[in-house]
Order: C-alpha cells, then sequence, then structure tokens
C-alpha cells in the first residue's frame, strides 16, 4: 500500500510579488507565478527569485482560439474488452463499475476454490 511520504504546500500570487518576496522556501514547497504559470519549488536556502523553474503552464490569457464559453455536452468513457485481464467491454463508466465489480468477484472466488484446494 502507498504511503504519503511528503507533505506539500503550494504558494500562489503573481511574479512580480514573489520575485520580491524575501521568504526562503522549505523543500516541500511548491510555488505558482499565476501571472506566467511558472512553478517552482523550494529547497529550504533560496527566496523564489533564487530558485530554477520545474516548469511552466501557460497562462490562461496566453491559449489561442479558446472558446468564450464551455456548454456541457452528452459524452462517456466506452471501454475495450480486455482478453488479457478478461475484463468485459463497458459503454459507460457505470458500465465500467459494474464489469470491475463482476471481474473483481471472478477473481476473488478463483482465490477462494484455490485456498480450499490447498486445504483438503
Amino acid at each position: 500500500m502507498a504511503k504519503i511520504k511528503y507533505n506539500i504546500k503550494l504558494w500562489a500570487d503573481t511574479a512580480a510579488n514573489l520575485e520580491t518576496d524575501t521568504s526562503v522556501y522549505k523543500q516541500n514547497d511548491f510555488i505558482f507565478a499565476t501571472d506566467s504559470g511558472v512553478l517552482k519549488k523550494g529547497d529550504g536556502v533560496k527566496t523564489y527569485a533564487n530558485l530554477g523553474s520545474i516548469g511552466t503552464v501557460a497562462a490562461w490569457k496566453d491559449i489561442a482560439d479558446k472558446p468564450e464559453t464551455f456548454e456541457p455536452s452528452a459524452h462517456d468513457h466506452a471501454v475495450v474488452a480486455d482478453e488479457t485481464t478478461g475484463l468485459e467491454d463497458a459503454e459507460t463508466l457505470q458500465g465500467l463499475a459494474e464489469a470491475l465489480s463482476a471481474r473483481i468477484a471472478d477473481l476473488n472466488g478463483r482465490v477462494a476454490l484455490l485456498e480450499e484446494a490447498s486445504e483438503g
């Protein structure tokens, strides 16, 4: 089972404010400049201005040809059958959940039979 290794903190402000900030960010701090999209990770030693960038996300205003509104539309996420795992196809997410539940029940049944066979 996965365990949480780090607790992280995300700080967000404009690039101008962050550049003049004198805070030293801890190693598990992420700092995001909301207007430029720059993401940095603290190191426990440097201020934002002296940290290297670990990535850039396009600022919303800089994304070209985006629609003015995002109307919901009917859609689904169909899943094709997988012969290797025995998972059945599903036309909807509900169908996928049902197919996964059926596959888990089947596998649990097989495990129970194997356990019974090894005991007897």
